[in-house]
């Protein structure tokens, strides 16, 4: 066991963690499986870009202009930007194995994505996909807008809030 004596507020020790972290923790070790694998982590929505995912690469490797299947709906989408958070965006030209990095591709619609289910190269077979189960919610709730006249505004800020928590159905 090692400790380090640390502090965020100001940075004592910071640097003696980051050279224990380097040299005992060993980085992933590649599969050799040369599908593209991905798991979503999380997704926000935004105007300009559409949908951005954070993803963990489980195998293989994205570049920008790539496609991609998602397992929840079997639909193709084509990459339009990928990289990493550090903490601000920092574009790359490839996501490798063992990355966690965001993409934004082509979906328009919230509906689309899925957090928690996965991203395929478009080279597997479509018809291998086994599409994902979704499980059914045991919490049931009615929720109204007090204006009739919101229920659209309603209905986005719900789908917006579905893009990030996959156990909300409606």
């Amino acid at each position: 066991d090692y400790v380090v004596e640390i502090s965020a507020k100001t940075g004592h020790g910071v640097d003696q963690l980051i050279k224990y972290i380097i040299e005992n923790i060993p980085p992933p070790i590649a599969s050799n499986e040369s599908n593209f694998n991905a798991l979503i982590i999380d997704a926000f929505f935004s105007q300009y870009i559409g949908v951005t995912c954070l993803i963990k690469v489980k195998s293989g490797k994205l570049e920008k202009n790539d496609k991609i299947v998602l397992s929840f709906n079997k639909k193709i989408y084509k990459i339009n930007e990928l990289g990493v958070f550090i903490p601000e965006k920092n574009f790359l030209k490839t996501l490798s194995e063992g990355d966690i990095g965001f993409i934004s591709f082509t979906a328009k619609n919230l509906e689309e994505i899925h957090v928690g289910s996965y991203i395929h190269s478009e080279l597997l077979n479509v018809d291998y996909i086994v599409i994902e189960k979704n499980i059914m919610s045991k919490v049931y709730a009615n929720i109204y807008p007090i204006d009739t006249n919101k229920f659209l505004l309603l209905k986005k800020a719900i789908l917006k809030l579905s893009l990030n928590d996959s156990s909300l159905f409606f």
